[in-house]
């Protein structure tokens, strides 16, 4: 068996966005494409919506028994989202020193005699 991953298509999900209508959404999306028995996983940000709409997705498809180890692997985060989370996280312990340091780089950049020793080396 090949494992395949595929974007199938982009939708328009109107307001309210909560776990019940978009759990509404991708089900249709599925039972349409007729992939609803070969899901293995669904990969979210960390939107409260998106634990319940995926909890609720798994329990349907969990009812039609055709989920692969038993849904353990469904629910998986989106690993990006995560990254970029902690990554802003870090970087606002060092703001001071990334304002300090385009500060410095505009100072020097504006100065003239400054920007003439640099050319020198």
């Amino acid at each position: 068996m090949e494992v395949r991953k595929r974007t199938l298509n982009f939708c328009n999900v109107p307001p309210p966005h909560i776990g019940v209508v978009i759990c509404d959404v991708l089900q249709k999306c599925l039972v349409e494409w007729g992939i609803e028995d070969k899901v293995w996983t669904i990969s979210v940000d960390n939107a409260s919506y998106n634990d319940i709409a995926v909890r609720m997705l798994k329990d349907n498809l969990a009812y039609k028994n055709s989920l692969a180890l038993h849904g353990k692997l469904f629910h998986v985060r989106c690993c990006q989202y995560i990254l970029n989370l902690l990554v802003q996280d870090d970087l606002s312990e060092i703001a001071d020193i990334i304002k300090n340091v385009r500060e410095s780089v505009k100072h020097l950049v504006a100065s003239e005699s400054h920007c003439l020793i640099l050319q020198s080396n």
